[in-house]
């Protein structure tokens, strides 16, 4: 359920003051900061950039598949303001919700909700959104534990995941299970099994990093030093100007005392199951520099999704859709829906 009330106006002047909404990133961007009213009564912001240009016109949005952002720890909707320009340029229609507890959403789920801090009950959330953009099948874009979420709806099944005793319910009532998809893009994405594997390989190739990755998001110090942000999610020729504004935004689109998944419930939400799914075109991408997600990683989730190999991106970090060379992965992007086969 769709709604541009007084929740998305407060979430539009909260941004203006440089607040937490998402607009806070894109001063002049063509979108608009909606709420999407979930089952429970929560509301989710949203970002939306309607098509524009040359390829808005003659119907030819309507035969491109609307693109549906998802983004990870310590962000928000407004992390895609680079790629929502870019593709609502060339004609796609693009959302970008904020995860609860992120933005200007609602806050999360209450101590003891079965979902409350899960892969589960952020995928539910997202399936509420699907259906209620009530459009063509998406395109679902996820970064980071984005990803991860993202590859969840792309295979949740009416069997998952109580098949395999986690924690998490089924998809909710009338949602049908697994959505239609017209494709799945994992942009730095945690791979299917979680960062378990990633942070051993961490601690005995790269014992110093390995602790400065770990603390950068258990204490956040990406907050309070520009270097520890440059170090986590940006490459080292990344303009100030730009590292300081992402910097603020990062340190603040979580809201107080929130982390977007729970890593003690994360465990029984793992691994992803696609073996058995009949899923849309995938794509993978990975950054070279990327000191979050490793290449092994990348490699763990194109081989579990049936790929040959990834995508990787030269000269990227971990935020490659906001990094220096952001362009890169759009293109990556747009070649990939340029290959999608017709509607």
């Amino acid at each position: 359920m769709w709604g541009g009330g007084a929740r998305g106006a407060a979430a539009r002047g909260a941004a203006a003051r440089g607040g937490r909404g998402a607009a806070a990133a894109g001063a002049g961007a063509a979108w608009a900061a909606r709420e999407h009213r979930l089952r429970d009564g929560a509301c989710l912001e949203v970002l939306e950039a309607a098509p524009s240009g040359a390829r808005a016109e003659a119907g030819a949005a309507s035969r491109r598949p609307p693109l549906v952002f998802l983004h990870g720890s310590y962000h928000a909707a407004w992390a895609w303001e680079n790629f929502m320009g870019r593709f609502a340029a060339r004609g796609f229609r693009c959302y970008a919700p904020s995860f609860r507890g992120h933005g200007a959403s609602a806050p999360p789920r209450v101590p003891g909700d079965a979902l409350e801090g899960s892969l589960e009950g952020h995928a539910t959330d997202v399936l509420d959104l699907l259906e209620g953009l009530g459009e063509a099948p998406p395109v679902l874009v996820g970064h980071s534990f984005g990803g991860l979420i993202a590859q969840l709806v792309a295979t949740w099944g009416d069997d998952r995941p109580q098949a395999r005793g986690a924690a998490g319910p089924a998809p909710p009532p009338g949602s049908g299970g697994r959505p239609q998809l017209a494709g799945l893009v994992l942009l730095n994405s945690v791979p299917p099994t979680g960062n378990g594997a990633m942070t051993k390989r961490f601690l005995l190739t790269r014992p110093l990093d390995a602790w400065r990755v770990t603390m950068g998001f258990i204490r956040k110090t990406f907050a309070d030093s520009a270097a520890e942000c440059r170090y986590l999610f940006f490459s080292d020729d990344l303009p100030d100007a730009d590292l300081e504004r992402y910097q603020a935004l990062i340190a603040s689109s979580a809201q107080p005392g929130t982390k977007l998944l729970d890593l003690r419930r994360l465990r029984g939400s793992l691994p992803i199951q696609a073996g058995a799914c009949d899923l849309p075109p995938v794509l993978v991408v990975g950054s070279a520099d990327d000191r979050v997600v490793d290449r092994d990683g990348i490699l763990e989730t194109a081989a579990h999704f049936g790929l040959p190999e990834p995508v990787f991106l030269a000269g990227a970090a971990h935020d490659s859709m906001l990094d220096t060379r952001w362009d890169d992965a759009a293109d990556a992007l747009e070649a990939f829906l340029d290959g999608l086969p017709p509607p």
